[in-house]
């Protein structure tokens, strides 16, 4: 018989903070819904948040979340402290100088935040079913999302039922909408072809490739 102590039986477990603003109103913190969870994997709590809110965690009129939703796990001690620009440094310099030193700065700074208080993708798996092809029992196919030479549409592999993504048809699909599931992956620190600090997905983002010096330099 194996035994578990309690230090392995606790790093089996994350605890998740869950966060929505409604509608992205981030000034009005009194519409803000959080909730904490122990959980396995940080999926699992967006999963019970949408759960137990379900009026905060819908769908709009495009079939994405209303809701600016933010997963973490709360930091533990003193927060890691910041490097500083070239311009903290000396008020005197010029905001351009050292540009490639505050680039990788600000990269640092954002890895060692991630480090102490790990961040969480939210992004949700939706599903559209295909209004056209609809059984007796109401399912139907789900519609697959593609990109054209015009843009963003949906298209039923089934019966071919086709629509721009935003059509009135396609807002109408939209309707029959719903989440299916939720990433939950790790946040790691990246840099735009702008030089801009972001935050990236290893499971979503796995095709984004990172700006060559070249193209940081233009």
């Amino acid at each position: 018989m194996t035994t578990v102590t309690m230090a392995e039986t606790a790093a089996l477990f994350k605890v998740v903070t869950v966060r929505a603003v409604p509608d992205g109103d981030v000034y009005n913190r009194d519409v803000w819904v959080e909730q904490t969870y122990t959980v396995a994997h940080p999926r699992e709590a967006l999963q019970r948040f949408a759960q137990e809110f379900p009026e905060v965690v819908r769908l709009n009129d495009a079939a994405v979340p209303a809701a600016w939703i933010t997963a973490w796990t709360p930091g533990r001690g003193p927060r890691p402290e910041e490097r500083l620009m070239n311009w903290e440094r000396d008020p005197d310099a010029e905001v351009s100088d050292g540009w490639l030193s505050n680039m990788a700065a600000a990269v640092t700074n954002l890895r060692n935040q991630l480090e102490w208080e790990p961040r969480y993708c939210t992004r949700a798996t939706v599903y559209v079913p295909c209004p056209g092809c609809v059984q007796l029992d109401g399912s139907s196919t789900l519609l697959t999302r593609k990109l054209g030479r015009y843009g963003a549409y949906y298209q039923c592999g089934a019966c071919g039922w086709k629509t721009g993504a935003r059509t009135r048809k396609a807002r109408q699909a939209h309707e029959r909408a719903y989440i299916a599931g939720w990433c939950g992956a790790t946040l790691y620190a990246g840099v735009n072809p702008s030089g801009v600090p972001i935050t990236l997905c290893g499971e979503c983002d796995r095709g984004y490739r990172w700006p060559t010096a070249g193209q940081l330099y233009r």
